[in-house]
């Protein structure tokens, strides 16, 4: 509110000494000229100098505001200055200097020049300039009553019942038999108080839209990066469980088309990889089948460490064919950490027999495992 005042006041003051300048320059050129123009006129001088009333009220029928006065200040003819009224005068004077009499040209404070003086400052329609003289309006007629002129800040006035925001300043100083006339500019406050609610009703209407329009972007942006996200997530998943041809749709120059092909570069690395894999074990694995056939080697590699950590296997029992397979069983004694006395080589035959007895093994003491051999010749 306070900028808008400032505002209003800025407006209100211009407008008043736009007002202000045009009543002067109507006094001193068009005021003033005219009482000259007639002062020197042949038929004034001379309806003056005979008395002649009738010339005069002709005369003055055609200059509006004028009035004829004698030398002694008698009024002959035309249309006298109201008691506030701005006027400028000329002397009347024959070929000799002789003093015949005086014109008096005057601007009234009326509805016509509030009119005429508002056009000319651009006032709102609504707003309008009135004239105050001894703390009453005296122009237009339209308003009646006193007003105490604010001269520094704007403030709110009431006249006939109506609240009107008034800034106001002299027009014409204080003469004799003459109080000083103000001229104050009028804005209703209904006005304002409308113009404010539509300055409120258009900034809460701009905020409403730029607020919705940003809630679209954030959303918009919102689903691109959830979007971006579940496709990375989608596609590392597939990279997670070796379906290394997974890629990514790269969109854009942003970071997240960054990220993706780098992720995609990764994938397509990757990729590579297992395929030069498989073309380089592929050979090997034919390499190693006949070795697996060969003589004394053992098939479950898997068991390889038991195997060194037990050192040599016993002697297994029983027949023996060059390149039979035959299951062995190594017992250890769970009780003397492994050592070389401790072990027994058993046959699966000699497992059959034992069981075939009921002469069950002492599980809690000894650990059996399976091995697959092939026998030497």
């Amino acid at each position: 509110m306070r900028r808008s005042d400032r505002g209003d006041r800025l407006g209100a003051q211009t407008a008043i000494r736009v007002a202000q300048a045009d009543y002067e320059e109507q006094l001193e050129l068009d005021a003033k000229k005219t009482a000259n123009a007639l002062a020197r006129s042949p038929i004034v001088q001379e309806a003056l100098a005979g008395r002649s009333r009738s010339a005069l009220i002709e005369r003055a029928k055609h200059v509006e505001n004028s009035a004829f006065y004698a030398p002694g200040g008698e009024f002959l003819a035309g249309a006298p200055p109201g008691q506030f009224d701005g006027s400028r005068s000329a002397t009347v004077a024959d070929s000799d200097g002789k003093a015949l009499g005086s014109v008096v040209v005057h601007i009234p404070f009326d509805n016509v020049l509030t009119k005429e003086l508002g056009s000319q400052a651009a006032l709102d329609e609504e707003d309008l300039f009135a004239f105050v003289a001894d703390g009453r309006v005296i122009a237009p007629s339209t308003l009646e009553g006193e007003l105490d002129i604010p001269r520094q800040q704007p403030r709110f006035v009431s006249i006939d019942g109506v609240s009107y925001r008034a800034v106001g300043t002299n027009l014409l100083g204080e003469s004799p038999g003459r109080p000083a006339v103000s001229i104050v500019a009028l804005s209703p406050k209904a006005t304002i108080d409308k113009v404010v609610t539509d300055l409120r009703n258009r900034f809460l209407l701009f905020s409403a839209v730029a607020m919705v329009a940003v809630g679209i972007l954030a959303y918009t942006f919102g689903r691109t990066i959830v979007r971006s996200l579940g496709e990375l997530a989608a596609a590392a998943g597939g990279i997670a469980k070796g379906k290394f041809e997974e890629r990514v749709p790269v969109r854009g120059r942003d970071e997240f088309a960054a990220l993706g092909d780098a992720f995609n570069d990764m994938a397509a690395q990757l990729e590579q990889r297992q395929r030069e894999h498989k073309v380089d074990h592929h050979p090997r694995r034919q390499q190693a089948q006949p070795a697996l056939l060969r003589p004394g080697l053992l098939q479950h590699r898997v068991h390889q460490r038991k195997v060194d950590r037990l050192g040599q296997l016993p002697q297994v029992p029983g027949p023996s064919t060059p390149g039979a397979v035959r299951t062995v069983w190594v017992m250890t004694d769970s009780s003397c950490n492994g050592t070389p006395e401790d072990r027994h080589a058993w046959s699966q035959d000699d497992l059959q027999e034992s069981r075939s007895h009921h002469q069950p093994l002492d599980a809690p003491r000894y650990q059996l495992t399976q091995w697959c051999c092939i026998c030497s010749p």
